[in-house]
């Protein structure tokens, strides 16, 4: 028995000994290492190679999943490729196998400088930052939580430090000179606040008074009619969240402003410190231009203004505004508004102060109702009486930003609301309310209830300056400030009062309309919005022509002219023009949905919407002389070379850039010496996914299908047409009322490829259906966006409406396509539309290019008869009516831009217009004369712009 356990003992040994001696043969010398693979990707890492790193460590991984060395390499790689989400998951990962890894701490604290999403724990960094005060890794990191907390002061000191290390060196100094303004000047690396003394008596240098504005002089008060422009911080590459921050930037803008005879710059909202740095350097060299500074409000919770957060935060973004402008601001991080030390004073260059926006009428009604008890303010400066609960706010609101500028710096500027139509005070018969709407459809068959929380007195909401009152502290004064444009709100081309109304040059209801306003309001009133852009696409129609988009240039400069004329005209004080550089990043309803992913709109430009092209600088795509000078065609891509057999196109160029798509036709010439023939190019966005494989003519098919379809004709007839299985659009019977109909999304579906199927035009509502109070129905609008504008001469290939035309003399057909007709969402990251979800969100498809297959036509009968046209050749063939492996139109994403600036028709054209005005406006000098630009006392309030 002690023998048999003996040797069931020794066997338990033994068999424990072959285990751990295999395990250790497997895991030492059979089982493959990662060891080798980590070691290569740092040593590739430390080189700066970080692609083939990450190669390394991905092999690595392969092998150990769990090893926490090599998730870590893999968080700081992706985060030096830039792939901050990936980055952002390997330091979770590495956190949740050991939270007490204070590299992973660092590294998701560096993702969350980089994207702004996140929270940086300052508390822990400045724990490592006493263990470790030489680590120049958490002296970054403490700096950028510096920054988000609001402690510039303090960053910058960090900053400053770091800025000779060798590793961060560059980004430091790059972060210091965004918190002071100094990127683009020579100017010290200072953090020390203006030292301007603070004044004797209350500084008073303009003001708002007998219906006009005033400027004070050597010789007194003297009056001036205000022209100017806005400037947004959104140009190409671009937009409020993240604005220029260079200050030669701003300091060429501001010239051109002036340059165009502008006496006023507006700015919407605070810009980035080196904005003032630039203002204030044009002050010192003699420049002329003042600013009208807005303050941006945002939206309340529930929408109530007197939602006591809100409004703190209103009195806060006050007093950092005015804080900055007097060159004293440490301002914090906010979206889409600018931060960090502003040192420079430019408070006497300043002629007026904006508040808020354009209110949405919801949030007035909210407001009103839930403080209705609220009619009337009395204040140090500012008073309203019988008012509603929101201009009590705006009253109180107004009242604290001149109290505080007066006990802080004993200065006044003139003050004044930003409004616009929806919230003005007149009355509109062809203004909708909802209950009209709900009235109709009742009348017209629909079994629907009145609501009872709708009524026509509860729909519309207003703020009334009449009511606002100055008091006789605000030496300074208030004035009106209105945003006005010819096609919005709907009343303004309904109105038979403003349509019928005249200016010296014609029909214009804006001139009615500001006429009115002007006999309503006893201040001075200023439009200090008005414009139109001249996009290819159009997103309202105007019954004189003045759209919401669809205009050339010349067009564009002579309306801009034509309501400047007509506001000068009315009596109103002044005009700014919107705006002075075009904003790619800017969207419109009617195509927002279609620009995706939503923050990569600026590295872009899409023709179709609108708002992105109301600059009188504009900017011109890579490639845009392919459109007006053949010769610029020497060095683009082939797709084809070689005609087919009976075919005359002898060649087929595409290019592209960040706004079109570019074909040459070598050889295809309709309308030439009776050449009838006319041409087609399938166009595919997603190849083997979306379209139809059979054309509409002959008895072709393309193996990888269409969803467009380029015709062009002659004579100067051309549309892209598109699949409607890849439509997003459909029309459908109206809910209710079965004789109408309406557009609208496609929502659940995928882009599919189909055998067969019909091109259709591109069709879109612009102006959607309303009612006016009585009723009255107002039919919606819509058009087509397949047209392709003709350039019929070489003068027109200059017309920025031009898509195609025919080049005689070498016998080529050019055509650009703006990205947008092709609904490719965003061509910088290759993605194009697929389709919507039930709740219409987009889906998008990364695309590798697009193909193309080129058909040459006869003609037969009316030019676009497609299903009589019988097919003569075709790049590439198509035997036995077959075409297969057609060529890609490719290209290589991107992630800056490198646009040339150009200066509008309409910059010269308002340039002589400014001068005109200036020159006709009385400069009578009168009024008070005071010392040193003071005012002593309230009793010369009265005597002040007399004349």
């Amino acid at each position: 028995m002690p023998r048999r356990n003996f040797w069931l003992t020794n066997r338990v040994v033994v068999g424990l000994v072959v285990f751990f001696v295999a395990v250790g043969l497997w895991e030492f010398k059979y089982k493959p290492q990662y060891h080798p693979f980590y070691e290569q990707g740092v040593a590739r890492y430390q080189a700066g190679q970080y692609q083939d790193a990450m190669t390394e460590f991905e092999r690595a991984y392969a092998i150990a999943p769990n090893a926490v060395d090599v998730i870590m390499m893999q968080g700081w790689t992706n985060l030096k490729l830039k792939r901050y989400e990936e980055a952002r998951m390997f330091f979770g990962r590495a956190l949740a196998i050991d939270p007490r890894l204070e590299e992973a701490r660092m590294g998701s604290a560096f993702v969350t400088l980089e994207t702004g999403r996140g929270t940086i724990d300052y508390k822990t960094l400045v724990k490592y930052l006493g263990k470790r005060s030489a680590d120049p890794n958490v002296a970054i990191l403490a700096a950028g939580a510096l920054v988000r907390e609001g402690k510039n002061r303090e960053a910058a000191e960090l900053y400053l430090r770091l800025s000779f290390d060798r590793n961060y060196g560059k980004a430091a100094r790059l972060a210091l000179n965004e918190i002071l303004g100094l990127e683009g000047t020579n100017d010290p690396e200072s953090m020390e606040f203006s030292n301007t003394p603070r004044p004797q008596q209350m500084k008073v240098e303009y003001r708002a008074a007998d219906d006009a504005m005033w400027k004070l002089t050597a010789s007194g008060w003297e009056k001036y009619y205000v022209t100017g422009v806005d400037l947004g911080p959104g140009s190409p590459g671009f937009y409020p969240a993240a604005p220029p921050q260079n200050a030669a930037t701003y300091a060429e803008w501001i010239r051109q402003a002036e340059q165009m005879n502008s006496n006023t710059l507006r700015v919407y909202t605070l810009l980035p410190p080196a904005f003032y740095r630039a203002f204030r350097h044009h002050m010192e060299a003699g420049g002329k231009i003042k600013l009208y500074q807005q303050i941006w409000i945002g939206d309340p919770p529930d929408r109530d203004l007197y939602d006591p957060k809100f409004v703190e935060e209103t009195k806060a973004e006050i007093r950092y505004v005015l804080d900055a402008i007097h060159g004293r601001g440490d301002v914090p991080l906010k979206h889409a508004r600018g931060s960090g030390l502003y040192t420079a004073d430019i408070s006497s260059a300043i002629s007026g102060l904006l508040l808020g926006r354009e209110l949405e009428a919801s949030t007035a009604i909210q407001t009103n109702i839930v403080n209705a008890g609220k009619q009337q303010f009395n204040g140090q400066y500012v008073a309203v009486h019988n008012a509603n609960a929101t201009e009590v706010w705006f009253a109180e609101m107004l009242d604290y930003m001149v109290g505080y500028e007066a006990e802080h710096y004993n200065w006044q500027h003139p003050v004044a609301i930003v409004n616009w139509p929806p919230m003005d005070p007149l009355n509109h018969p062809t203004e909708a309310p909802n209950l009209e709407e709900v009235k109709y459809r009742i009348r017209h068959g629909e079994k629907l209830e009145i609501p009872k929380n709708i009524d026509d007195d509860n729909d519309t909401a207003s703020i009334d300056e009449a009511k606002f009152q100055a008091k006789p502290a605000l030496y300074a004064g208030i004035f009106a400030s209105y945003h006005i444009y010819p096609y919005y709100p709907d009343f303004l081309i309904f109105d038979p009062t403003y349509l019928n109304s005249r200016d010296r040059q014609g029909l214009n209801p804006m001139y009615g309309y500001i006429k009115q306003l002007r006999a309503h309001i006893p201040h001075p009133l200023i439009i200090t919005e008005y414009g139109v852009p001249n996009s290819i696409g159009i997103s309202h129609f105007q019954p004189y022509g003045w759209h919401h988009g669809g205009h050339d240039e010349a067009q564009q400069a002579e309306i801009v002219r034509q309501i400047s004329r007509s506001i000068y005209d009315s009596g109103c004080a002044g005009g700014l023009v919107f705006s002075l550089v075009d904003e790619w990043y800017k969207h419109n309803w009617l195509t927002v949905d279609f620009e995706n992913p939503i923050d990569r709109a600026t590295l872009w430009l899409n023709e179709l919407d609108p708002e992105k092209r109301y600059g009188m600088i504009g900017y011109r795509p890579a490639k845009w002389k392919l459109f007006s000078d053949p010769s610029s065609w020497t060095a683009e891509p082939e797709l084809y070379n070689g005609s087919a057999a009976g075919g005359t196109v002898q060649r087929v160029q595409a290019s592209s850039d960040e706004a079109f798509v570019y074909l040459r036709l070598q050889g295809a010439c309709p309308g030439c010496n009776g050449n009838n023939r006319s041409y087609a190019v399938a166009l595919n966005t997603l190849p083997n996914t979306a379209g139809f494989r059979q054309m509409p003519f002959g008895d072709v098919q393309i193996a990888s299908g269409a969803n467009f379809l380029l015709y062009l004709g002659s004579p100067g007839y051309a549309r892209l047409l598109i699949a409607d299985n890849y439509n997003p659009y459909r029309i459908a019977p109206r809910p209710g009322l079965p004789n109408e109909t309406e557009i609208v999304y496609r929502r659940n579906y995928m882009a599919a490829i189909a055998d067969h199927g019909s091109f259709q035009e591109m069709i879109v509502e612009t102006n959607r259906r309303r009612f006016g109070r009585d009723g009255t129905l107002y039919p919606g609008q819509r058009y087509s966006r397949s047209v392709l504008r003709y350039a019929a001469t070489e003068a027109d290939r200059s017309d920025t409406l031009a898509e195609w035309y025919v080049d005689a003399k070498t016998k080529a057909t050019i055509v650009r396509i703006p990205w947008g007709k092709l609904y490719v969402t965003d061509p910088s990251s290759r993605n194009a539309f697929r389709g919507f979800t039930q709740a219409a969100e987009g889906r998008n498809s990364i695309t590798m290019g697009i193909e193309a297959s080129v058909f040459e036509l006869k003609q037969a009968g009316p030019a676009g008869n497609l299903s009589a046209e019988a097919v003569l050749a075709s790049l590439p063939a198509a035997p036995g009516g077959l075409l297969q492996a057609p060529k890609r139109i490719g290209w290589k994403p991107w992630e800056k831009l490198d646009v040339p600036a150009y200066l509008k028709k309409g910059y010269s054209v308002m340039q002589k217009e400014f001068l005109e005005q200036t020159r006709e406006t009385n400069h009578t000098p009168g009024g008070v004369h005071t010392v040193g630009g003071t005012v002593a006392d309230g009793a010369t309030r009265g005597k002040a712009a007399s004349r």
